[in-house]
C-alpha cells in the first residue's frame, strides 16, 4: 500500500517529474473531470501512478500541498486527487496530466533484481523545530538520505552523450543536487535546501551495482 506522509509525497513527486529517467519507463496522459462543487476527491484513469505534470481547474494551475494531495494507494490503482476546497460545477472543468508506469524514484531502497536505474528516497528519524519569536514553533528541518543505484553493463544515451555504471551514478546525482539547490521552490512548503553529506559506496562486485547516497536537509514553512 503506497502511503506517504505529504513531505515525502511531495518530494517524490517533484523528483519523479524534474529527473529525467534514462530508461523512459513512463506513460504520458491526461484525464478530464467535471466538478459538482462538492466532490474533492478524484480517481485517475490509469494505474501506478508516477507524478502530476499538471493539475488545472478551469484553466488556473493548481498547486499540490497548497490546492491538492495525491493518495497514491497501490500500483494496481488509480491514484486519487483530493482537492482542499472542491472544484465548481462545470463540465470537464478539470484537467489532470501526469505520467504512470513503473516508478524509479522510491521510498525504499531497491532490490538487487529491480530494473535500475533507481533512486532510493528515505526519510530519517531526526526532527529540528526553529521558534521564531511571537510565532511558536515555525520551520521544521527534515533530512532525507537519496540513494542512486545503477546496475553496470547497462548504458544510456541523454542528450547525445552515452552513460553507464559510475558516469550514470555521477550524473544522476549531479541532476539530484542541481534540482535540489534550483528547484525547490517547486514545492511549496520548502523554503531552503542544504546538501550534508555525499558518499560514494565501494561497487558491489557480486550484484554488479553501483551506489551514491547524498543526505539533503529540506526546511519545510509550516505557517506557509
Amino acid at each position: 500500500m503506497a502511503i506517504f506522509n505529504d513531505n515525502i509525497s511531495e518530494l517524490l513527486n517533484f523528483l519523479r517529474k524534474r529527473i529525467t529517467d534514462p530508461a523512459s519507463r513512463g506513460t504520458n496522459t491526461e484525464d478530464l473531470f467535471s466538478g459538482d462543487g462538492s466532490e474533492t476527491t478524484f480517481t485517475l484513469t490509469k494505474n501506478n501512478l508516477m507524478y502530476i505534470d499538471s493539475l488545472k481547474v478551469g484553466g488556473t494551475a493548481q498547486i499540490l500541498q497548497k490546492d491538492y494531495t495525491i493518495n497514491w494507494r497501490k500500483a494496481s490503482q488509480g491514484a486519487q486527487i483530493i482537492f482542499t476546497t472542491a472544484p465548481g460545477a462545470a463540465t470537464e472543468n478539470i484537467a489532470a496530466d501526469y505520467y504512470y508506469g513503473s516508478n524509479w524514484v522510491m521510498p525504499a531502497q531497491p532490490r538487487p533484481d529491480s530494473q535500475m536505474p533507481r533512486i532510493s528516497v528515505l526519510e530519517l528519524t531526526s526532527y529540528e523545530s526553529h521558534s521564531s519569536i511571537g510565532d511558536g514553533y515555525r520551520e521544521l528541518t527534515v533530512p532525507y538520505r537519496l540513494g542512486i543505484w545503477v546496475k553496470s553493463g547497462k548504458s544510456y544515451t541523454i542528450s547525445g552523450v552515452e552513460y553507464s555504471g559510475g558516469k550514470l551514478m555521477d550524473y544522476l546525482a549531479s541532476e539530484l543536487q542541481d534540482n535540489l539547490w534550483k528547484n525547490f521552490t517547486d514545492m511549496f512548503n520548502v523554503s531552503e535546501t542544504k546538501l550534508t553529506a555525499s558518499q560514494t559506496l565501494p561497487f558491489d562486485e557480486d550484484k554488479e551495482i553501483y551506489h551514491k547516497e547524498l543526505t539533503f536537509n529540506l526546511e519545510y514553512d509550516l505557517l506557509k
